[in-house]
């Protein structure tokens, strides 16, 4: 598995885990969800140049 498979498989589990929040009006998260929603995020926003420092 490649570092882009792997970035883009994290990036698959985080948007899945982030529509599960999207649909619960309230949802109390801790700080490391909340870190890996983000981070999910900047993976989704910045994924091309992940994939260009992944060559």
């Amino acid at each position: 598995m490649t570092i882009t498979d792997q970035i883009v498989s994290i990036s698959k589990a985080d948007q899945n885990s982030h529509e599960a929040c999207e649909q619960a009006p309230t949802v109390e998260m801790t700080d490391d969800e909340k870190i890996d929603l983000v981070a999910a995020h900047i993976l989704e926003k910045y994924r091309a140049a992940f994939e260009e420092l992944a060559k």
